[in-house]
């Protein structure tokens, strides 16, 4: 999925909470956002968000950066 094709209305600073139930990992974000994942569903999607999230991070420090000089 490309990026470009993601419309976000509202950017959250809470994470979600997350649980094991059975089999099964449940999630509950902001805006309403429920879902129940298989566990390897799951640890894929924790893999994407941990990879998405040092880019941004990564994308933010560089902006910091040129901002400052």
């Amino acid at each position: 999925m490309a990026q470009d094709d993601i419309q976000l209305p509202q950017t959250y600073d809470r994470a979600s909470d997350v649980v094991a139930d059975g089999d099964r990992v449940l999630v509950d974000g902001p805006d309403h956002v429920h879902v129940a994942l298989t566990a390897s569903a799951a640890a894929e999607t924790g893999e994407r968000l941990a990879r998405a999230a040092m880019k941004a991070t990564q994308s933010s420090l560089a902006a910091n950066e040129n901002a400052a000089e």
